[in-house]
């Protein structure tokens, strides 16, 4: 496990929306829009990933191995 630090240059630290018609519907962490540290879509079927990101430290490394993908699983603690 790896932690990694915020970069102080913003608060978006999680993004959550649903019937919203001027931005992305679904879960984020990290990032802004259209730039998300990672991203997955209301139906939990797609995403996206991209790094670094604004919102944590630039060791952070893309958390997939492509910027867009398809959800294979979801484990929630």
């Amino acid at each position: 496990m790896r932690v990694f630090a915020t970069s102080g240059y913003n608060n978006n630290y999680m993004w959550m929306s649903t019937n919203l018609t001027s931005c992305n519907n679904g879960l984020g962490m990290g990032g802004q829009k259209d730039f998300w540290g990672i991203f997955v879509d209301t139906n939990l079927e797609k995403g996206e990933c991209r790094a670094p990101c604004s919102t944590f430290d630039k060791s952070m490394p893309c958390l997939s191995s492509e910027v867009t993908f398809e959800v294979a699983q979801v484990e929630v603690w």
